[in-house]
């Protein structure tokens, strides 16, 4: 949704952390918004939108992800919701 939406975005890792067979990444991706986003028509802006993954690691290959985003954060952008 979000790379379609922000077709220019990009991720930045704040932080990587590893123990075991765990990384966990904090990240900020941002982009333009060129496209519908939450049913928003496009608005130019650029949206940023953070979150956590957690990669589980056998051998040399992610083997498991799970992750979450900040969902309530991207709402709280001009724009998205109506308030």
């Amino acid at each position: 949704m979000f790379r379609e939406a922000c077709p220019d975005r990009r991720s930045e890792p704040h932080f990587m952390v590893s123990e075991g067979d765990l990384v966990v990444e904090c990240f900020s991706a941002r982009g333009t918004q060129h496209g519908t986003l939450l049913g928003v028509e496009p608005t130019g802006a650029t949206i940023v939108l953070d979150g956590i993954n957690i990669f589980r690691i056998d051998g040399d290959r992610i083997v498991e992800r799970w992750g979450r985003l900040d969902e309530v954060g991207l709402l709280r952008q001009p724009g998205l919701v109506s308030r």
